[in-house]
């Protein structure tokens, strides 16, 4: 009843797609005190292992009946058809107005994501008057608060701006604390493939953004290798072989365990020390420089002078950094 055309007998799931924008419904239970929910999920689950010869009997009710995309976004589409049975095909470029409000969300995430459906779901879409209107879809004034797609958007502006998405989590853009986000992302991305070994469903679309936004590297790398670009910027030669002139201590040191870890790098970490003029040769010549006692304690004066005409104080907590130096230390 979901589809106009035949599909496969037994769809394949090799290739799932989803753009859930939120977290569906738990969708129906119980038919005349028969647990058909939890009926179909066993042999949905049998079915991922091949072994469920009534499959085609099944097939014959509901072509979609075990889709090859995530079942909460069957369950969506099928609360978007039932409607569409009664009052008609919808008008996405009115922001389907007559439909509840978290459907109405869902329906634009999926049209704002139309290309990245399989085939099959934008076939089922079409069959609710989708289609030829889904470039022109936008969300009803009433349903226009964060939803994912917004929060993919705000990335995306970010990271058109800036460069990358690597930012502390009390950043925030535009209202939105975009820093806390991405790391509830980057959270959830690793805990989902530990769990299923598979990508966590919005990696896709922030990686499209920023290849780098989840980096098997840790966050503080990534704060030390920005110091150190903002000084290649500023016109400061990042030179291994003379132990680094001009940077501060902390960064300096940071830079020389790079030279000499250089090797142990991930290739992108490489990449990324090149591209502010160190390349493995120079690693491999990189000089440790010994500062004098008083010459480091006049560079630490020098950060707390600044600290505290910024913050009015000199109680830093210990792992406060300045400008790269831990002037809390």
């Amino acid at each position: 009843p979901h589809a106009t055309r035949d599909p496969p007998a037994a769809p394949a799931r090799s290739h799932p797609r989803s753009v859930d924008g939120e977290c569906p419904t738990t969708g129906w239970n119980f038919s005349d005190g028969f647990p058909l929910g939890a009926w179909l999920t066993g042999l949905r689950r049998q079915a991922r292992r091949g072994t469920v010869p009534q499959a085609p009997l099944l097939t014959a009710i509901d072509p979609w009946w075990n889709p090859p995309w995530p079942l909460t976004w069957q369950r969506r589409y099928g609360s978007v058809r039932t409607h569409t049975r009664s009052e008609g095909p919808l008008d996405p470029t009115t922001g389907s107005t007559d439909l509840p409000p978290h459907t109405r969300r869902w329906l634009h995430t999926q049209l704002a994501h139309y290309d990245q459906l399989a085939p099959a779901q934008q076939d089922l879409l079409s069959d609710v008057g989708t289609a030829d209107s889904a470039k022109a879809a936008h969300p009803h004034p009433d349903t226009e608060h964060r939803t994912q797609e917004s929060k993919l958007a705000l990335a995306h502006a970010y990271a058109a701006e800036h460069g990358h998405l690597h930012i502390p989590p009390a950043i925030q853009y535009h209202g939105f604390t975009l820093g806390q986000w991405l790391q509830q992302q980057r959270a959830q991305a690793r805990s989902h493939e530990r769990r299923t070994g598979s990508p966590w469903p919005t990696s896709r679309h922030l990686a499209a953004i920023d290849p780098w936004w989840n980096p098997p590297w840790t966050m503080q790398w990534e704060r030390h290798h920005r110091a150190a670009r903002a000084h290649a910027l500023a016109g400061s030669h990042l030179d291994p072989t003379q132990g680094f002139p001009g940077i501060p201590d902390a960064l300096g040191d940071w830079l020389y365990r790079q030279c000499t870890g250089y090797q142990r790098l991930h290739p992108r970490q490489q990449e990324l020390l090149t591209d502010l003029g160190i390349t493995a040769e120079q690693a491999a010549l990189v000089r440790r420089r010994r500062s004098p006692r008083t010459l480091a304690f006049e560079t630490g004066l020098a950060h707390a002078r600044t600290y505290a005409a910024e913050h009015g104080h000199l109680a830093a907590p210990g792992t406060a950094v300045h400008d790269g130096y831990p002037v809390g230390r």
